[in-house]
């Protein structure tokens, strides 16, 4: 018996190892497959126990016991019960038969995944748990990253990244509704439980356009290797996709970056805390990944969360950009030391080569190798079309957001970053309707109202301006970056009253703690008082304000550009060709 057959409710398909019905797929073991086989072939007779080990065994010397375990695992697979058996039935002292009906299935393995085989893009929702009050949201969410990470090396597949996923936590989540928002052609939708040293794992594949089950898979097995159980599971969602992988990338797909759970944990934890992008998050992430790395030295994917880190300390907790860069870079270079096929170490380094040293082919090479080895991971490509832009290259850079728009298309990051490229690109029309979309995703999201009050400026729309930062202002608690730039938009509007009292509470507040130059050049600008925006823009230079990368195409700034020393400046930022 070759190809696939039916025994009662249960679908088996001997070349996958599998049995499936309308809920689940199970795998089983190759001798268990045989055994289900050779009695399927002799349906309701006694299959000796003799004739079992002679054809299933023929070339290795077991005993009975071997046997014995192999039918109670079949057992549990089909949830038969040896007392009160519906499937196969026990003869003392003789064999077993095999005591449901058998059907012959025309169905072939490759008629298997054509219901699967035509998706091209994927959403892995946060695990849920089995028991609802029983919650282990860090475990639900890192089973959910970690099955993303493995995946996003497929090429053949689009996979929406963590960011993405993590607000479908909630147990009433509909994993249609979340589907259709994430605008993918499936979701996969899974729970978990870890009792002791049992875990529990169910998962199933759902179609967007209908809600009609693809495929399920159930893990329910005694094991204290959460990794192991990560590995199978990715290993079962490529075949159920039907994916046929490089060697690279099933390599990527069984990688593992640690084997102590303590040290998993903590990385989890300070990928929760960074994704926050606050002072206290970055704060918190730092402290979790560093107790990651702690514990395993060798952790390369905790040191790359680190750099992540350092690199935004300058913009969310007021650290200068040479002390905070210095730090992610070395973090960023170990983490590479340790696994130079990291495609978040790539990233975290480019953006240090980038914003930080103004190495412009080191930066492209390390973006496009980022990309290369994860073409999901959408921080890398959302920056590297921003950094094409800074460098003059505007069409490539609108072409590269419009692709991580069509791989993440409701990324806040991509979104708002893609109205900022049609900013510089001085397409303001195009860009106040991006920023609009985007609000509409969420109205508190910062860089959307930072950028929106830009583009007004930039369209002589100084009321609408001054409103849009007086908002992001009373948002965020009088931030003095956007304090600083309420002080440009009341100076461009002539109202210099204002904007002078700005000025003069910004180089007070800079006295204190750390402002960027940058913002204070801005204002000088729109004053019109260009000998003291050039002399604040070298500080800015000196001091590698995060925002002096965008010199070359900030329309902010474009009555200096005749300046000598503005243009050397951008000489000096390899930004003048």
């Amino acid at each position: 018996m070759v190809g696939s057959f039916q025994i009662g409710k249960w679908t088996v398909e001997p070349q996958l190892n599998d049995i499936t019905n309308s809920n689940w797929t199970i795998h089983i073991e190759p001798k268990a497959m045989q055994v289900l086989i050779c009695l399927a072939e002799h349906t309701d007779q006694v299959v000796t126990k003799e004739r079992l080990m002679r054809v299933v065994w023929a070339d290795t010397f077991v005993g009975d016991d071997v046997l014995t375990r192999t039918i109670s695992d079949l057992r549990k697979a089909l949830g038969d019960d040896a007392k009160d058996p519906r499937f196969i039935q026990t003869i003392p002292r003789s064999g077993y038969r095999l005591i449901a009906p058998v059907v012959s299935s025309t169905r072939s393995q490759p008629e298997k995944s054509t219901e699967t085989n035509s998706i091209r893009s994927i959403a892995v929702l946060p695990f849920k748990p089995l028991v609802p009050d029983r919650r282990d949201e860090l475990l639900e969410l890192g089973m959910a990253d970690t099955l993303i990470t493995k995946l996003s090396g497929i090429k053949q597949i689009i996979v929406r990244p963590t960011s993405a996923i993590r607000k479908y936590s909630a147990l009433d989540q509909d994993p249609i509704a979340a589907g259709r928002e994430q605008r993918v052609d499936a979701v996969l939708d899974a729970s978990i439980q870890r009792d002791g040293e049992r875990i529990r794992v169910t998962m199933r594949f759902l179609n967007v356009e209908d809600g009609s089950p693809l495929w399920a898979y159930k893990y329910d097995e005694q094991s204290t290797d959460l990794f192991a159980v990560q590995d199978a599971i990715s290993e079962r969602v490529a075949e159920a996709l039907a994916l046929r992988l490089t060697g690279e990338e099933k390599r990527q797909l069984s990688k593992r970056y640690t084997d102590n759970t303590d040290a998993y944990g903590f990385y989890l934890k300070g990928r929760f805390y960074w994704n926050k992008r606050t002072h206290d998050g970055l704060s918190k992430a730092i402290e979790h990944f560093r107790k990651a790395i702690a514990i395993d030295p060798n952790y390369a994917l905790a040191y790359a969360g680190l750099a992540d880190c350092h690199n935004l300390q300058t913009i969310y907790s007021g650290i200068p950009p040479k002390e905070a860069f210095a730090e992610g870079k070395a973090a960023a270079i170990k983490a590479l030391e340790l696994d130079d096929a990291l495609a978040e170490a790539h990233n975290s380094l480019a953006c240090v080569k980038w914003c930080f040293e103004y190495d412009s082919a080191a930066t492209e090479v390390m973006y496009k190798r980022a990309l290369e080895i994860d073409p999901n991971l959408t921080p890398a490509r959302t920056y590297y079309a921003k950094f094409l832009s800074t460098i003059g290259r505007q069409d490539e850079a609108l072409a590269e957001i419009k692709l991580a728009q069509e791989r993440d298309p409701v990324s806040l990051l991509v979104n708002w970053v893609s109205a900022e490229l049609l900013h510089y690109a001085r397409q303001h029309d195009q860009a106040i309707e991006q920023l609009l979309r985007t609000l509409d995703m969420d109205p508190n999201l910062l860089p959307a109202q930072v950028f929106l009050g830009r583009a007004y400026e930039q369209k002589g729309m100084y009321e609408e301006a001054i409103s849009a930062f007086q908002r992001a202002v009373t948002t965020f608690r009088n931030d003095w970056r956007i304090v600083g730039l309420l002080g440009h938009a009341y100076a461009v509007a002539g109202i210099r009253d204002k904007a002078n009292r700005i000025l003069a509470e910004l180089k007070k507040h800079a006295e204190r703690s750390y402002i960027s130059p940058f913002n204070i050049a801005l204002i000088y600008v729109a004053l019109d008082e260009k000998d003291q925006a050039v002399e604040w823009l070298e500080r800015a230079f000196d001091d590698r304000s995060l925002w002096m990368v965008f010199l070359k195409v900030d329309p902010r700034l474009d009555s200096l550009r005749s300046a000598p020393r503005f243009a050397d400046m951008l000489r000096r930022m390899n930004l003048s060709t």
